[in-house]
């Protein structure tokens, strides 16, 4: 099956993601491979569009502060669409806990139009089953 996605503006990307409300947190290490960080359940949006979160997981790359680049994946059992959110995190570590910004520099929608286009496709074809003459049973 053929994947589709399109990029989002700010706005599109804060109302989603608040809908599905967890990501996976990936940080892209110098050999550019996908690390899964942590599992987010907890963040908040800036008035810039930043993501401002706790982890207490990094890579063991980690200094006192580092930028890394990062991917977040918010999903949601049952709801037919995906975000993904590709950018820079720069994390501050402290006592407590691990102070991550996040920027977005790119975000996609991925599952919408696949539905959307699954939805035109079988009303189409309801429409179509109708022109078409009925068969009637052979008689034998």
């Amino acid at each position: 099956m053929e994947t589709h996605s399109k990029t989002v503006h700010a706005f599109d990307y804060r109302t989603k993601i608040t809908e599905l409300q967890q990501a996976m947190l990936y940080v892209y290490d110098e050999a550019d491979h996908r690390l899964p960080v942590s599992l987010l359940h907890h963040f908040e949006i800036d008035p810039d569009g930043n993501l401002v979160f706790c982890t207490n997981r990094l890579p063991v790359t980690a200094s006192d502060t580092q930028q890394f680049a990062a991917e977040l994946h918010f999903y949601q059992k049952g709801i037919p669409y995906h975000v993904r959110l590709y950018g820079s995190i720069l994390v501050q570590m402290n006592g407590t806990g691990n102070l991550a910004y996040f920027k977005v520099h790119h975000s996609e929608v991925h599952g919408e139009e696949e539905k959307q286009n699954k939805y035109a496709f079988l009303k189409r074809w309801s429409i179509f089953k109708y022109l078409l003459p009925q068969q009637q049973p052979v008689a034998l």
